[in-house]
């Protein structure tokens, strides 16, 4: 594996991966075996520069993505927006239900 092209990929693209696999219901096992790697290899390799492009390509790959928007994946920005989404609604019920009652009055 001398000459295997490596990427460079900081610990925020393992991160990403890892949320975005259990997102999507994929267990890490499998991404890995996909990418004809061990077991544990994300692990292994989470606080390393720099993991095998081919790797990479298959992870995002069978994430049905590219390296780019895993690299640009903000979890945090996504849960957050998911919350204020939920908000919304919760907020459009109790206005539908205050216009109920105050027809019924």
């Amino acid at each position: 594996m001398k000459n295997a092209k490596k990427a460079i990929i900081n610990k925020k693209f393992v991160e990403n991966v890892q949320w975005l696999a259990k997102e999507k219901g994929i267990k890490l096992g499998k991404l890995e075996k996909n990418a004809d790697v061990s077991v544990g290899y994300l692990a292994r390799h989470k606080d390393e520069q720099s993991i095998l492009l081919s790797v990479a390509l298959s992870m995002a790959q069978t994430l049905g993505t590219d390296i780019e928007t895993i690299v640009n994946l903000n979890p945090r920005i996504i849960e957050r927006q998911r919350k204020l989404e939920e908000l919304d609604k919760t907020i459009a019920a109790l206005e539908e239900e205050r216009k109920n009652i105050k027809g019924d009055m």
